[in-house]
């Protein structure tokens, strides 16, 4: 749970929480991260609900590229194909609900080493590095930012869009940290912002049609570089409609 969406289910953690918390009806089991832990145990009591917690009731260990996790389930050497260390929080999370729901330790693994999520942090290709992030909110990016660093690349272009309703001005200030080039456009949607705006808070050139900007960029990227598709997914179905052509 992050800061999103703040219009309409407030700008705190806890007020976000409190809204999603509205699904736990009928004493059902629910799952949460530890850091809110204490906000849902005091829901499930109430409510009659069973909760359980990454960092309570499973704990993991990153070996690498590798994990374990231990507690209600014990499992070593766990391989997860998605990438960046938050991955691993969130397949601890799914971990513990195969554990609850009664799935085999076998399809766990299978499932985790297989899992595919298009538009998170999705590497398309290599020659040169083009990858692609729906991320949209500064928790998403500052994500994608880390998980971007410890890639290998010469130069990096960032093709950035997003809508009005988004803390933008934030998300720009953690992409600035990879110091890349900055090429602006507008996704396909009526909330998208101008991206005229964005110049505002970064040097960058503004290319308004995505399809027309991505394929610029691929002009410019060389082997040996990094292209970040990033700040909707609007802007991520808007180039995969491109290469789909």
């Amino acid at each position: 749970i992050s800061l999103d969406h703040t219009k309409i289910l407030g700008d705190t953690i806890e007020k976000i929480a409190s809204e999603k918390a509205g699904i736990i009806k009928n004493k059902p089991t629910v799952i949460s991260d530890y850091s809110l832990y204490e906000f849902f145990s005091g829901i499930c009591k109430k409510r009659g609900s069973k909760l359980y917690s990454v960092g309570k009731d499973i704990k993991y260990t990153k070996k690498g590229e590798l994990f374990d996790v231990s507690g209600v389930i014990n499992l070593k050497n766990l391989e997860v194909s998605l990438k960046g260390d938050h991955q691993i929080l969130n397949a601890s999370t799914a971990i513990l609900a195969a554990y609850i729901l009664g799935i085999s330790r076998k399809s766990i693994r299978k499932g985790l080493k297989n899992v595919r999520w298009e538009g998170r942090f999705e590497i398309v290709s290599r020659k040169p590095l083009i990858v692609f992030d729906g991320g949209h909110n500064p928790d998403g990016i500052k994500t994608a930012v880390n998980t971007m660093k410890k890639l290998s690349y010469e130069n990096i272009y960032i093709l950035f869009g997003v809508l009005k309703d988004k803390d933008y001005r934030k998300m720009i200030d953690y992409l600035k940290d990879l110091k890349g080039s900055f090429i602006f456009t507008k996704p396909n949607s009526d909330r998208a912002l101008d991206p005229e705006e964005l110049l505002k808070y970064a040097d960058g050139t503004v290319i308004t049609d995505p399809e027309e900007a991505f394929r610029k960029i691929k002009e410019m990227a060389k082997n040996e570089d990094a292209i970040l598709v990033i700040g909707s997914l609007y802007l991520i179905g808007d180039i995969k409609s491109t290469l789909c052509k």
